[in-house]
């Protein structure tokens, strides 16, 4: 199955896609920084969430679901690629 989707509409897709996963870093990066936060747990729900977004592709038969795709895919790579980071915190050797 097709959707003809032009070039310029798929730029689209990739431009929310990264605008997305750029705004959901600082989010997820912001909450990562707090101590009550587990980032393993964080990790996990990004992985999960993706995995759930992406098994509903094979219902997406319209350029608008396309986008909203595009979306949330876009906040669960950011997501998840920002809980791998943890705070820097020095050892101390007293």
């Amino acid at each position: 199955m097709s959707l003809d989707v032009s070039v310029d509409d798929a730029t689209f897709l990739l431009s929310i896609l990264g605008i997305v996963n750029a705004c959901s870093r600082l989010i997820v990066g912001f909450l990562a920084d707090h101590k009550c936060v587990d980032c393993v747990l964080l990790h996990n729900g990004a992985l999960l969430f993706a995995g759930v977004v992406t098994c509903l592709v094979p219902i997406l038969h319209t350029y608008e679901l396309l986008v909203i795709y595009a979306a949330l895919f876009g906040l669960c790579i950011g997501w998840w690629r920002q809980s791998l980071y943890r705070p820097y915190t020095p050892l101390s050797y007293s």
